[in-house]
């Protein structure tokens, strides 16, 4: 899969890809700095060619994905003030949940600082696993 309008079509129910589409283009219309590609078979957001976030479908939700652990523990406590779930690098949203975008707005403007000088697609594994890093601070 190499273009979003394929990505698009691997998702069935035509209300679940409305809600993916509409998390794609708050991102676009919010960054439009971000380039959105395919990389790993799902949709990404890059500056400069180094990974902001990761969107991905499943049949019941579509997951916010995240450089870390660390990363991930930083933006768990809206999460679930969201009453979202989680995983070790992800973000789940319902289809029919709104459109967290009091979330991605913290977690793309975080990734931004973090990453302003990065040249490499993700941080460094001590950065993205370690609890001493600055993501685990909140």
């Amino acid at each position: 899969m190499k273009t979003i309008p394929e990505y698009l079509k691997t998702i069935a129910d035509p209300a679940h890809r409305a809600s993916f589409q509409a998390v794609l283009r708050w991102i676009t219309t919010n960054f439009p700095q971000l380039d959105l590609v395919i990389k790993y078979n799902q949709p990404m957001f890059l500056a400069h060619g180094t990974y902001i976030i990761g969107l991905s479908a499943a049949n019941h939700h579509y997951s916010i994905g995240l450089e870390g652990q660390a990363i991930t523990r930083r933006f768990l406590p809206l999460a679930e003030q969201l009453g979202l779930q989680h995983g070790h690098k992800t973000i789940r949203v319902p289809y029919k949940h709104p459109l967290p975008t009091e979330l991605l707005q913290a977690i793309i403007t975080r990734q931004l600082e973090q990453k302003r000088d990065v040249t490499t697609f993700w941080l460094p594994a001590k950065e993205r696993f370690q609890t001493g890093s600055d993501y685990s601070s909140v």
